[in-house]
């Protein structure tokens, strides 16, 4: 089975290029899995099924949903592959910039919004840097010569990553993303597996629910 997460921060499109992409996969055959980590509450399960794919859902709750995908990816993954699934993908809200939740030999996928500060991606350098590939979104808000800025500023804190720019509101470049996972090479899991990027030793008062 192969296996991908994918995670980026909030409001970057992830939910509706992911479901696209998920969903041509679907039409052609492949049985697909989804699993989305959100904090609260999630509203992605009809942007799925409109795409032809059923999503479970599980919510961090007071954890920052980044940790939360480290502890359920697992569970997850062997369901799916009990149900014979040939593609299962994670999708994690990501609010917490010192963490990643990319496993070291599960492919992984950074989603970052076009039109963010050309700072974002150095605060997010867990992320970039435990990325197998970064798709782009919502180019349609910024210039080309904006879109080739970031581009300039991704590959400088990651030389050679493979960069995607996907429209999940017109599928424009899903194609690309859909090859992507469907060349990826099946995975087993192993009993134990390792994050590419440590976790924060502490936890945070907002990890915890606090409000001081």
């Amino acid at each position: 089975m192969r296996l991908v997460i994918a995670a980026g921060p909030p409001a970057s499109g992830k939910t509706a290029v992911l479901a696209r992409a998920l969903g041509r996969l679907a039409r052609r055959g492949l049985r697909v899995a989804a699993l989305k980590c959100d904090c609260l509450v999630a509203h992605d399960r009809e942007a799925y099924r409109a795409a032809g794919v059923e999503l479970q859902v599980t919510l961090s709750r007071e954890l920052c949903p980044d940790h939360h995908t480290a502890v359920a990816i697992g569970d997850f993954a062997v369901g799916a592959a009990a149900r014979g699934a040939d593609l299962a993908v994670v999708e994690t809200a990501g609010l917490c910039d010192r963490c990643s939740p990319f496993l070291r030999r599960v492919p992984s996928l950074c989603v970052l919004s076009t039109a963010c500060n050309l700072r974002a991606p150095a605060k997010m350098r867990p992320l970039i840097e435990g990325a197998d590939a970064v798709v782009l979104t919502r180019g349609e808000l910024v210039s080309q010569a904006e879109r080739e800025v970031l581009r300039s500023v991704l590959r400088r804190l990651r030389p050679g990553l493979p960069i995607l720019e996907v429209n999940g509101l017109t599928g424009e470049g899903v194609e690309a993303l859909a090859a992507w996972l469907r060349k990826l090479p099946p995975i087993e899991l192993l009993p134990e597996e390792h994050l590419r990027h440590p976790l924060p030793r502490g936890s945070c008062a907002l990890c915890r629910g606090g409000i001081r």
